[in-house]
């Protein structure tokens, strides 16, 4: 039982990052899901970067669930590797109620001031990694597929409708 945390999260509920240390969780194939997607997760970044894998184990989680009008603010996880979501519902964008509802959002040229964490990922000395305008903005829509995991770097900005 947890009482939730405040976190991106506007409305809904954001468990406390203890998901790990529920026996229920550690007795199910979540953990080995979860652990298979990162390792993934890195041997792909690591082919597209021509680098040896960087391996990692899942070691923050927690359940959060959006009801209609409520979503997940713009934002990133800092001092982390990898990032990700299982979809446990469709979210209801799917049966005519909000065209997004329940989307998970990636903005990975979203202005740095929306997420300040990301300072030192961007660099003006090239061009293509230059803040973008505001009518810049590039969008990338996941639907909510139940049983859909996403693994995705911790340091690109999203948000989840």
């Amino acid at each position: 039982g947890n009482s939730g945390d405040q976190a991106s999260n506007v409305g809904g509920f954001h468990g406390a990052r203890d998901l790990w240390q529920q026996p229920e969780v550690l007795e199910s194939a979540l953990p080995l899901l979860v652990g298979r997607a990162v390792q993934q997760a890195a041997c792909v970044e690591a082919m597209e970067l021509k680098r040896a894998p960087v391996f990692t184990t899942p070691d923050e989680a927690w359940w959060n669930a959006l009801g209609p009008m409520c979503w997940n603010a713009l934002h990133t996880h800092a001092g982390s590797s990898y990032s990700g979501v299982l979809f446990l519902a469709d979210g209801g964008c799917r049966d005519g109620m909000s065209a997004l509802a329940g989307r998970l959002v990636f903005v990975p040229n979203a202005p740095e001031t929306l997420s300040a964490d990301q300072r030192a990922h961007v660099s003006s000395d090239v061009t293509c990694c230059r803040p973008p305008g505001l009518n810049d903005t590039r969008y990338l829509l996941v639907d909510p597929t139940p049983g859909t995991c996403v693994v995705f770097p911790s340091f690109i900005p999203h948000f989840v409708l």
